[in-house]
C-alpha cells in the first residue's frame, strides 16, 4: 500500500514537471518527519522509497522504460 502511494505521488509530480531529485527530497523529508519509526526501520524505509521513486519516475528497474525492452 505504501509503495502504491509513493508511485501515485511520484506520477503526479512527474506529470507536473517536478524533477526526480525534488521528489526524492520531499519523500525523504516525509519519512524523517514521521513519528515513531525506529532509526533502523527509517533507514530501510528511506532506501525502499528512493527505489520506488526511481521506478515510478523512470520505469521499472532493470528494464528499458522507453522501449519496453529488457536487457
Amino acid at each position: 500500500m505504501l509503495q502504491r502511494g509513493v508511485w501515485t505521488y511520484v506520477g503526479l509530480e512527474r506529470a507536473a514537471g517536478t524533477s526526480p531529485g525534488q521528489v526524492i527530497l520531499v519523500l525523504n523529508d516525509l519519512i524523517d518527519d514521521a513519528a515513531g519509526i525506529p532509526a533502523a526501520a527509517r533507514h530501510e524505509l528511506t532506501r525502499r522509497a528512493i527505489l520506488w521513486c526511481v521506478e515510478a519516475y523512470f520505469g521499472h528497474l532493470g528494464g528499458n522504460a522507453v522501449g519496453g525492452e529488457t536487457v
